[in-house]
């Protein structure tokens, strides 16, 4: 409902916490390709991210509310309820069922988050019979993944 979407796993970020109440203070984020953010919706609530302080071409910051949905769709459905499902045997034994019956509790219509704007297309976009999304395999065949190179590195000790 903000408009960001996020790789927020142990790898991409570290949260910052007040030490005396315990209270969430900040974070920081790692991996600004897996980070998506839908400009109109970000202007809505009178927040503005400068272009120029942005990677040229990098695809942040976007205008499409799909490109931000089929992030979280990646993320969320296939990496992580993916990688549940396979580990607990129901990838092909009902488990999408479930991911789909707990979708719609969330974003149907009697679902805790309906009142959400925009709650019932995303619900219709996740739970469509097919979807768009990058395939790895064919990037790399195509010269389009990134590879980060370690040469230049140098290995410093602690």
């Amino acid at each position: 409902s903000r408009g960001i979407c996020l790789e927020a796993h142990m790898q991409n970020i570290l949260l910052r916490f007040d030490p005396k109440s315990g209270a969430l203070c900040g974070f920081v984020y790692r991996d600004m390709g897996g980070l998506r953010m839908h400009a109109p919706t970000l202007a809505k609530h009178n927040i503005t991210i400068a272009s120029a302080s942005l990677v040229p071409g990098a695809v942040t910051l976007t205008d499409s509310l799909k490109s931000v949905w089929l992030s979280a769709y990646h993320n969320f459905v296939v990496n992580q309820l993916g990688g549940v499902l396979h580990a607990m045997g129901l990838r092909w034994e009902g488990g999408w069922d479930i991911v789909r019956g707990e979708l719609e509790g969330a974003l149907g219509a009697n679902g805790y988050l309906a009142d959400r704007p925009g709650a019932d297309e995303l619900l219709a976009f996740m739970v469509q019979p097919r979807i768009d999304r990058k395939a790895h395999f064919r990037m790399k065949l195509m010269g389009l993944y990134r590879e980060v190179s370690s040469k230049s590195t140098k290995k410093k000790s602690c």
